[in-house]
């Protein structure tokens, strides 16, 4: 079963679509969304729900406009660790760090320039933010090189920093047709992977491909996932998503054709086994379509979503199944977040019609659209319940 929820709040707050968004969970379990929304300057808004495990209607959550300025990229995980919550951005083309205490909801501090030694005045172009082990990883895409560093997250932020654990050389910057690149890591051996579109050269881009490091080493292999064309490939900026599960990385990304495909890479480090499913179809030509790729609470299936689009697959046989009545299906960013709950609970975040829906697992799962009412038509009815109140005023009593 499943229920659909209103989460219009966005819309009144932001005025408009939010460019990326991200979700997580305080370490108490609140929800906690965070959109980036275009300016000038560019925003950053969170919406924290006040108790963990209320519904998510616009009242059970504070907001705040936490920053401003150049910001035009923001981590698609939200991570706890050491008691706070984490996210990451691109500020003025540089690694900035955000943390939440779960006991100041409203309270976001900021290092602005976490990076910056380490990369020598590189322009840092996306970032993705990972657990690693008792530390935070912090996925780095500069024009034509990747950068995996680990950081420790104990307070204070001012004292945070991150140091380089590997580079990445000849990688496409989302600027000109690459996938923003994405990691995965297991959390047993902190052996990991990261998507990424080849740079053949200044001008040319090559396949999409995994490097994969072992442990704490330098030692590294290299998985092609898709043989490409030496043209462009790729519409600029589309995403990709990574997760490691039960021995396998699973990567998921939008190809020229506009086919949704999902690569399962197991013991990469070795005798690498790549097996690649289509999850379906979007047209690219609407806009640049955001994904969340969520793993199931027993691990026997993974949900995919994108605008319009959601899946279910399962793990064993790596059959797709659709996910009938999506609601959020206008171009945009989209989040999805499984709840720290005993069942199957998903909360998906979604623009265009900025809509909110909860799917749990049971026979038929499906879900439910909510339509949102537009500003106008909220006005309307607020004019109607007024003109109603002052005829009753107005009214003979009888």
């Amino acid at each position: 079963m499943s229920q659909g929820i209103i989460f219009s709040i966005l819309m009144t707050l932001l005025g408009g679509e939010p460019l990326e968004m991200s979700v997580g969970q305080l370490p108490d379990g609140r929800i906690v969304v965070v959109a980036l929304n275009q300016g000038p300057p560019n925003q950053l808004h969170s919406l924290v729900q006040i108790n963990p495990g209320s519904d998510l209607s616009a009242g059970n959550f504070t907001h705040s406009q936490f920053d401003a300025g150049n910001i035009f990229s923001i981590s698609p995980q939200l991570v706890s660790a050491s008691g706070f919550l984490y996210m990451a951005a691109v500020c003025d083309l540089s690694a900035c760090v955000y943390r939440l205490n779960q006991t100041n909801p409203t309270g976001w501090e900021k290092n602005a320039d976490v990076a910056g030694t380490a990369l020598g005045g590189s322009e840092v172009h996306s970032v993705t933010l990972n657990p690693f082990g008792a530390l935070l990883a912090l996925t780095l895409h500069t024009p034509n090189s990747v950068h995996f560093m680990q950081g420790d997250p104990a307070p204070p932020i001012a004292a945070l920093s991150f140091t380089i654990l590997n580079t990445i050389t000849g990688v496409a910057s989302p600027f000109n047709g690459g996938t923003k690149v994405s990691t995965a890591i297991d959390p047993a051996t902190n052996n990991r992977c990261m998507i990424y579109r080849q740079l053949v050269s200044a001008a040319v881009l090559g396949n999409l491909v995994a490097r994969c490091f072992s442990g704490s080493t330098s030692a590294s292999t290299l998985t092609t996932l898709v043989a490409l064309s030496s043209a462009a490939g790729f519409v600029n900026s589309i995403e990709s998503r990574a997760l490691f599960y039960g021995g396998a990385f699973y990567f998921m990304y939008f190809l020229a054709s506009g086919s949704a495909e999902l690569a399962v890479l197991t013991d990469p480090l070795a005798v690498a086994t790549l097996s690649i499913v289509q999850l379906g179809l979007v047209n690219l030509a609407t806009g640049f379509p955001s994904m969340s790729l969520v793993l199931g609470p027993a691990g026997e299936n993974l949900y995919a979503f994108w605008p319009a689009n959601a899946v279910t697959v399962a793990l064993a046989t790596l059959s797709v199944q659709q996910i009938s009545g999506f609601p959020i299906n206008q171009v945009g960013p989209i989040a999805a977040l499984l709840l720290l709950t005993a069942s199957l609970t998903i909360a998906i975040f979604g623009a265009g019609s900025v809509v909110g829906t909860i799917m749990t697992e049971g026979a038929a799962m499906h879900a439910v659209p909510v339509p949102v009412m537009s500003g106008i038509t909220i006005m309307i009815l607020a004019v109607l319940v007024l003109a109603v109140a002052w005829r009753r005023i107005r009214a003979p009593a009888t």
